[in-house]
């Protein structure tokens, strides 16, 4: 439905509801300026509902409140409590009768003074009408802006590849590739982190890692772990988060002879990290976390810093 069919419905109803009001006795009475608004037995909103009113239903009024108001419908059906924010004062002079109308009455009079005033909420409605249209506007053409690019620029595959900063400052995926080092081995490690956030309780999502450790003089080991990932806080560009992850870490050690032997432990770490948005779907994110690697002999601790680029979608 286009901006200007929206307005012509708008003025429509507003010249119905007036033209209604004329012929309906108003005294003591509030119109309903929201269509679907409903009558409770108690002015509570979990109450018993005892009718659902269209747009324009004029209601009689019993007792008037801050919050709520007492009313009853026009042919009496039902009785109860309606926000005052889904009513609105009725358009019609309390006393005017349409026979007893002449015109330089002072019911005339009054009836014309409402008439200029719905003919200017008319005229304030059809402005703020025309800035929606405007702002519509100008959001359609920056959605398609941020659209364009080649094809193929945007990354399709990969389990959490991709990932989306949303209203609220949310990403339900992210995908890092990172480079770092180890704390005390000074050894360095690179690799490709991915969280996925499904909807969980706290807003907790899933991780996924793997990468690798580049020990000097000896074979690389190769390690992958999944954990949670909890935001602390959801800024316009800046998340930061805490996790824990479990996994496996898989070495290849020398032993006498010159032989090598696989060593594969348990990997559990603890940290977190802050994700940063720098334009569009790229952000970076820098991650510091302690990791205990459960070997046979002995239980091995290290800390790991990396910084990563992060693709968002």
């Amino acid at each position: 439905m286009t901006i200007h069919r929206i307005r012509r419905i708008a003025v429509v109803l507003l010249s119905t509801l007036l033209l209604t009001g004329i012929c309906v006795y108003a005294a003591g009475s509030l119109t309903v300026i929201r269509d679907g608004s409903l009558i409770f037995a108690k002015p509570d909103n979990s109450s018993a509902v005892m009718d659902i009113l269209a747009r324009g239903t004029v209601l009689e009024v019993l007792e008037k409140g801050t919050k709520w108001h007492r009313v009853r419908t026009s042919d009496g059906g039902a009785e109860g409590y309606i926000r005052s924010e889904s009513v609105g004062e009725s358009l019609v002079p309390g006393a005017f009768k349409p026979d007893s109308v002449r015109v330089g009455s002072p019911q005339y009079l009054q009836l014309q003074r409402s008439l200029d005033s719905a003919q200017q909420k008319m005229q304030r409605i059809a402005g703020l009408l025309d800035t929606m249209e405007t702002r519509i506007a100008y959001g359609a053409t920056a959605d398609l802006l941020s659209r364009a690019g080649p094809a193929g620029s945007r990354l399709k595959a990969g389990a959490g590849a991709g990932g989306v900063l949303s209203q609220g400052s949310e990403y339900d995926k992210a995908v890092t590739v990172f480079y770092g080092a180890m704390v005390e081995d000074t050894d360095f490690a690179a690799g490709l982190s991915a969280a996925w956030f499904p909807g969980l309780p706290a807003g907790l999502g899933l991780e996924f890692e793997a990468g690798a450790l580049f020990p000097a003089g000896v074979d690389n080991a190769y390690w992958g772990q999944a954990g949670v990932r909890c935001p602390l806080q959801r800024w316009e560009r800046v998340i930061p988060y805490a996790a824990v992850a479990a996994g496996v870490i898989r070495r290849k050690l020398p032993v006498v002879g010159g032989s090598q032997v696989t060593d594969t432990n348990a990997l559990l770490s603890a940290g977190g990290g802050m994700l940063i948005r720098l334009a569009g779907a790229v952000a970076i994110t820098a991650d510091v976390r302690y990791l205990w690697e459960f070997a046979k002999i002995k239980t091995r601790a290290d800390g790991r810093g990396y910084l990563g680029v992060t693709l968002l979608r």
